[in-house]
């Protein structure tokens, strides 16, 4: 069952009256531009599979109502991340699984405030043989970019970073550094911007084990 948490300044309330699509559900990203928010995540569906889901609330997240969306995979979709850029335009992002049973990224596109959705063209990786996620973006207005990872032929994860300059529309592979001392899995999770740069955080393994990642990226 979805949960909303929502605070006015002061204490935390739940939010009642939220939409149940399956019979597991799960929010993992939300964002809000004025009074316009929208959350996104999955639902499991009867087959097993999972489906993406958009909530969408022009009260500022007191009430919510669930949105049609594109589901490009075959079997498997899932949003993990979200950014609304202004109270009309938000990018959402996850993984949509293949007719090969390959799970690569995606990205979902509104221009009115998430009543209508549409699927992004998304590049990927050559190397990305053994699938890929999209796990965060962030917009300034129609400037995006959107992190995850994507797994190479011997499984060895990699950084992803996309950008977009017309509101997610289409995307750009971006180059992203390997951290001293990696050697083997690296994964970005998340992703800010603003006017001076961005920054993406993770995690990588080193010969010390698994340490925090941080990447910084302007322009």
């Amino acid at each position: 069952v979805f949960e909303v948490l929502r605070s006015t300044g002061g204490a935390w309330s739940a939010v009642s009256g939220l939409p149940n699509p399956g019979a597991d559900n799960l929010l993992q990203g939300v964002s809000c531009s004025g009074s316009t928010c929208v959350a996104v995540g999955y639902a499991a569906q009867p087959t097993g599979q999972t489906a993406n889901v958009v909530l969408v609330s022009d009260t500022a997240g007191a009430t919510w109502t669930q949105e049609s969306v594109p589901q490009p995979g075959v079997s498997n979709n899932w949003l993990s991340g979200v950014s609304c850029g202004s109270p009309t335009s938000c990018v959402a992002v996850g993984y949509a699984t293949d007719p090969g049973g390959i799970n690569l990224a995606e990205a979902l596109v509104t221009t009115d405030g998430g009543a209508h959705w549409t699927a992004a063209s998304v590049p990927h990786p050559g190397a990305a043989t053994n699938g890929e996620t999209l796990q965060g973006v962030s917009c300034v207005g129609a400037q995006c970019v959107a992190v995850g990872q994507y797994a190479s032929q011997n499984w060895t994860e990699q950084n992803e970073v996309l950008v977009s300059t017309n509101g997610g529309y289409t995307w750009t592979l971006q180059s992203a550094p390997q951290p001293a001392g990696a050697y083997a899995d690296q994964m970005l999770t998340a992703v800010t911007c603003s006017a001076a740069g961005c920054v993406a955080v993770g995690q990588v393994s080193g010969w010390s084990g698994q340490q925090p990642e941080v990447l910084y990226g302007i322009g």
